[in-house]
């Protein structure tokens, strides 16, 4: 015995919304104590970043109730998009996850910048001749700025490759 494979398809659409938007959500809620601490705007960029992966679920939520609207759906059909709507809210949540646990080690202090000693006036190949003189030190610093977003892309993409495989399952060349 089967189910209605609209059903299965509105379980999917239901799935991909609410685990995504349940993954940005936790992610969200860290990066904004990290947007709170920030001297600039630029510390924002965790919650952006979170807030994509509850668009990945819209995509896919999209897409399986406008073609739950069809009759002549196979059983195969409606598994197919329970299955897609389930990657992609999985992949959405463990992404989520993972940011959510980062931007929570920077705000408590496990990703503090440690400091190598230079002797005063020597330099090397890393250290800039003329000082910084933007006042932001330690995890806002520029350079651990560049380190923060390419983490977080690298975090994020998981969803991304949730939505990928969604985009496949949901695809129908009729």
């Amino acid at each position: 015995m089967s189910l209605d494979p609209q059903l299965w398809t509105n379980i999917g659409c239901g799935l991909a919304v609410f685990l995504s938007a349940a993954g940005s959500a936790i992610a969200s809620a860290s990066g904004a104590v990290y947007a709170m601490k920030g001297p600039n705007f630029k510390s924002f960029i965790p919650i952006v970043q979170a807030g994509v992966l509850a668009i990945y679920g819209l995509i896919i939520g999209y897409m399986l109730a406008m073609s739950a609207a069809n009759a002549d759906m196979t059983p195969v059909e409606g598994y197919k998009n329970f299955g897609a709507g389930l990657v992609v809210g999985g992949a959405c949540i463990a992404s989520g996850w993972g940011m959510s646990i980062f931007v929570n080690s920077m705000n408590n202090g496990d990703c503090e910048v440690t400091s190598t000693s230079v002797p005063e006036g020597a330099t090397n190949e890393t250290s800039p001749l003329l000082g910084s003189t933007s006042g932001v030190v330690g995890l806002y610093s520029k350079p651990q700025f560049i380190k923060m977003v390419l983490s977080m892309i690298y975090l994020e993409a998981i969803g991304l490759y949730g939505l990928i495989i969604a985009l496949f399952l949901t695809y129908n060349p009729k």
